[in-house]
């Protein structure tokens, strides 16, 4: 399995059911901002290093960047999965 590749076929799916829900139950727009996508992908790399060898990094600098990132008066919100299957 093309590890990179199965990694964008599942962000995909999901960026269109988050959509889709957000739209049909919500009526919710939604937009995808790519910086934070990528500021999100040192702090994803950590809470993996984290899980798999029982050792938790220092979240710091995400935290920082974070901050710096999400305007005033908005609150970011997220949390790490693991999804040991495909399917």
């Amino acid at each position: 399995v093309d590890a990179s590749a199965a990694a964008a076929a599942v962000e995909a799916e999901l960026r269109t059911l988050v959509a889709a829900y957000r739209r049909d139950a919500r009526g919710l727009a939604t937009s995808w901002d790519d910086d934070l996508s990528y500021m999100l992908q040192p702090a994803l790399a950590a809470y993996e290093q984290e899980r798999v060898v029982g050792h938790a990094a220092s979240h710091d600098d995400f935290q920082d960047a974070i901050r710096r990132r999400v305007p005033h008066g908005h609150c970011f919100k997220g949390f790490p999965t693991c999804f040991p299957h495909l399917n």
